[in-house]
């Protein structure tokens, strides 16, 4: 699982992290310019080190590494945690009222991909696929379902996110923006 010098991993070191987290903020919504944001996407929710290790706690969190850089990250968030995410309680509430299969997404078994990031420089190696193929071998014994948001703007991650398999379940507007719920079915494929 490597592409040129990186290697996937589960995230526990203070160094990776931080590297979480600067990758996080470079490529947050509130820096990057229209254009790029057009063309690259972005992210929309800010953790602290706090909650990431809250998060890590429950769930892997897993990077891309190369050399001692952190170049990708796919982070796992568990529905006990929901409350520590304000931004996400329009998503959780429409968990509550969409059905998958005909039955109540809510009683599922499902994971969170809590947010996902790759480095401009290290993006078309790859990465998020093996990032999320790792996530899928390690949780899908678990949970039946993959699940996140994704802006209905951000046409780069809803391209990536559908490659790797998930499909759109859901759209909605938050009274912000709209949002596209995603769901990759683990139970179709089973490792």
């Amino acid at each position: 699982m490597t592409s040129q010098n990186t290697h996937i991993k589960i995230a526990q070191s203070l160094a990776e992290f931080e590297g979480i987290l600067s990758l996080q903020e470079q490529n947050h919504i509130e820096n990057i310019p229209i254009l790029e944001k057009e063309i690259n996407g972005f992210v929309t929710l800010k953790q602290d080190f706090g909650v990431l290790k809250k998060m890590s706690s429950k769930a892997p969190q897993y990077i891309a590494i190369n050399g001692d850089n952190v170049v990708g990250y796919v982070l796992t968030l568990v529905r006990s945690l929901k409350s520590e995410f304000p931004l996400l309680k329009p998503m959780f509430q429409e968990f509550k009222d969409i059905t998958y299969k005909s039955f109540a997404l809510e009683n599922y078994s499902y994971v969170i991909s809590g947010q996902v990031c790759i480095d401009k420089d290290s993006r078309g190696l790859g990465l998020l696929s093996q990032m999320y193929q790792q996530m899928h071998v390690d949780l899908s014994t678990v949970y039946s379902l993959c699940l996140t948001e994704i802006a209905v703007t951000n046409k780069r991650s809803l391209k990536a996110h559908e490659k790797i398999g998930f499909r759109i379940l859901h759209t909605y507007f938050d009274g912000i923006q709209d949002w596209h719920i995603v769901v990759w079915d683990w139970e179709q494929n089973r490792v």
